[in-house]
């Protein structure tokens, strides 16, 4: 299963931490670039610095 998390705050990081271990295929995309830096650190998930909301 593919699964998209729009923000890699606390939320995101928990989320994304709980299904990364289910070894789901999951990606986090979020603007804060230390956010990003913290999940990709710490959780096997891929990540994207970018907005959720624009197509640009």
């Amino acid at each position: 299963m593919k699964i998209l998390i729009v923000g890699a705050g606390e939320v995101g990081f928990n989320i994304a931490n709980r299904l990364a271990h289910e070894n789901k295929d999951v990606v986090v995309i979020d603007e804060d670039s230390e956010a990003i830096k913290r999940i990709s650190e710490n959780i096997d998930v891929q990540v994207v610095i970018g907005s959720g909301s624009s197509p640009v």
